[in-house]
């Protein structure tokens, strides 16, 4: 074999091997491009239309519910300071006031749908209390635009029969107030606990494939104690409830 024989056969080979080891090179990318990008998919799917979306909920509920007492302990100021004075302005601020308290909106059907694939059947209480929590906020909201209202137009319609009571009237009502704000607010502050932990706990794992989802999340230790402090949790707020319907 002559030198320039020899000098294109190590060319040549030199050559195989750097295209044979660019290839794998390419491969072995593309195949960690393909898991990232299904990694990123299931997130999406999972957690941002998933779980995200039912902790913005209650979160913007919950939020909106403050801003709401907070709006109703200003109409029953204004209802004491201005009644005796302005019925009239009283009343026109009181509504305005009124109109300005925020709806709460409920999670959407498909995220709860995907918290149950997450959490599995086996842990119903996750989803049941996501949507009692929504219910709640919804039933102060709706306590506050209607119960509230009609009692301050009934006030308005028998002026004269609360006169000299008024400041037992608005005290009495604040204390209603009170009692079912602080009933829904203390109930639900757990369950928001939870779930940022649920999120965290499941972005920690890294699950890149369906089959990741289905093995990891129901074998994993700290999913398993999150899941299972919601549903002790869960228990013992149902029996507060049926206790205190006893009791009254």
């Amino acid at each position: 074999m002559t030198i320039s024989e020899t000098i294109i056969i190590s060319l040549i080979t030199a050559l195989v091997t750097a295209l044979i080891t660019a290839y794998f090179a390419y491969l072995f990318g593309f195949k960690q491009y393909l898991k990232q990008k299904r990694r990123e998919e299931i997130r999406v799917y999972y957690i941002e239309e998933g779980l995200d979306r039912i902790i913005v909920a209650i979160e913007e509920a919950s939020f909106n519910c403050q801003f709401n007492f907070g709006k109703a302990a200003r109409i029953l100021e204004y209802l004491e300071k201005f009644s005796e004075i302005d019925k009239e302005l009283a009343k026109s601020l009181i509504l305005k006031i009124f109109s300005e308290m925020r709806p709460v909106i409920t999670a959407p059907p498909d995220a709860l749908y995907k918290l149950q694939l997450i959490t599995g059947k086996g842990y119903q209480p996750i989803s049941t209390w996501v949507i009692e929590t929504l219910a709640d906020y919804l039933n102060f909201y709706h306590f506050l635009k209607y119960e509230l209202l009609g009692e301050i137009e009934l006030y308005f319609r028998n002026v004269e029969k609360f006169k000299g009571k008024e400041k037992n009237f608005t005290t009495e009502l604040m204390k209603r107030i009170n009692e079912v704000f602080n009933q829904v607010i203390v109930r639900n502050e757990p369950i928001k606990v939870h779930l940022f932990n649920l999120k965290i706990r499941i972005d920690e794992l890294e699950i890149s494939s369906m089959e990741d989802f289905d093995k990891k999340i129901p074998k994993d230790q700290r999913i398993k104690e999150i899941l299972d402090e919601i549903e002790r949790n869960y228990k013992k707020f149902k029996t507060q409830d049926k206790n205190a319907k006893n009791a009254s």
